[in-house]
């Protein structure tokens, strides 16, 4: 049997799908900053934000967690209402889908890491670790941003573009050589 219904479980069930940390804040304003208080808003977060970004997000996530509290409440609500609330980001029906199959694996499994769940990866795993569980370590961390984050953790300071690994490392131009008549 899965999930916390293991005798002995239901502790270990509730603590590690809870944050044990509060983020600091950073001048990167991180959409992962926050939402950590359950891992869960934080892999909503995440989806909301894979192909869009800005304002719009921010706003929308922030609405969307007021109504749906808790992964039973995305279970309960109907699609359209769910697809209403996330249509200013495009890509609602899919986006709709991805949030019912995360909500209801995060309540059925004994998940360990959010990659888990359909539609989190390693970024998910990354945020989660880094926002949820105060890892402080940028060692195998892809993002850049995250690594910009970690940067700042570290040093107070925000990282200038390439220091810490997030930008590509430019090459020389070649010159055109002109051929003589």
């Amino acid at each position: 049997m899965e999930g916390p219904a293991r005798p002995g479980r239901w502790k270990e069930y509730c603590q590690h799908r809870v944050c044990l940390q509060d983020p600091r804040k950073s001048a990167l304003n991180l959409i992962q900053e926050a939402y950590t208080d359950l891992w869960w808003h934080l892999v909503c977060c995440q989806l909301f934000s894979r192909t869009t970004a800005g304002p719009v997000v921010m706003a929308t996530i922030a609405s969307f967690l007021k109504t749906h509290t808790t992964p039973a409440s995305i279970l309960e609500a109907d699609k359209a209402d769910i697809e209403a609330a996330v249509s200013a980001l495009g890509l609602h029906e899919i986006r709709q889908k991805a949030l019912k199959c995360m909500s209801e694996a995060f309540l059925a499994k004994d998940c360990k890491l959010p990659s888990e769940l359909h539609g989190c990866g390693s970024f998910a795993d990354e945020s989660w670790q880094i926002f949820c569980r105060g890892q402080t370590s940028s060692k195998g961390v892809q993002d850049r941003f995250l690594r910009q984050y970690l940067s700042w953790l570290k040093t107070g300071k925000q990282a200038a573009a390439g220091t810490d690994g997030s930008a590509k490392p430019t090459r020389p131009r070649k010159r055109k050589m002109e051929l003589a008549p």
